[in-house]
């Protein structure tokens, strides 16, 4: 499975979470991991029932917390992100590769996707090393952007190759990622990450 989108989610109570702030990580207030340490409805919303379900399909019965993520882009701003699968950045890249794990990415699309405002943009193929996130060609064989709406839930794997350009349009573009995995690899992993259960027996262990 590399994408599932489904109207899933309501964005618009969302806006005020996708607003500058003064902290943040590579990109000021742009790219901020763990958000949901902030606000406890984030937190929520993470590791409620509707997101049990979604994790519950794709991942089984057990399955940990990880991270999660805003991106936000605005109008006609230079931002992009290289090629890259998400199992890289955690304490076990190779794992779900060589079957230690399973991780999915849920993403909720806060505002349109779509090529023109810097979208996601996804190639199925399996990478293993840092070098296969140094593609740089946009017109790569395979590449397909993502067009979403606000209220859609994209769901990928771990090992789903993806990228964005920069924000060509007027409007700002804003996206919500949450990581979860068959095992915890928040442990040793930088600094605040999660390593929770968030199912256990098919239930919310939380």
């Amino acid at each position: 499975m590399a994408l599932k989108i489904g109207n899933e989610i309501y964005p618009d109570h969302m806006a005020k979470f996708a607003q500058p702030k003064d902290f943040g990580s590579t990109h000021h207030w742009k790219t901020m991991d763990m958000y949901s340490t902030q606000y406890l409805e984030l937190f929520q919303m993470m590791t409620s029932d509707l997101m049990a379900g979604i994790v519950r399909e794709y991942l089984g019965p057990e399955a940990y917390l990880f991270n999660d993520q805003f991106v936000i882009k605005q109008p006609m701003e230079d931002y992009p992100f290289p090629w890259h699968f998400d199992n890289f950045y955690t304490s076990d890249p190779k794992g779900e590769f060589e079957g230690r794990y399973q991780a999915i990415t849920t993403c909720w699309f806060l505002t349109p996707n779509n090529i023109d405002c810097g979208g996601l943009r996804f190639l199925a193929l399996d990478k293993t090393s840092k070098k296969d996130f140094e593609i740089k060609d946009p017109n790569i064989e395979n590449t397909e952007t993502i067009d979403a709406q606000p209220g859609d839930v994209g769901i990928w794997t771990g090992n789903t190759l993806h990228s964005s350009e920069g924000n060509g349009s007027d409007f700002q573009r804003s996206i919500w990622l949450q990581v979860y995995s068959s095992i915890p690899l928040g442990k040793g992993w930088r600094s605040g990450y999660y390593d929770k259960q968030f199912l256990r027996n098919g239930e919310i262990a939380l």
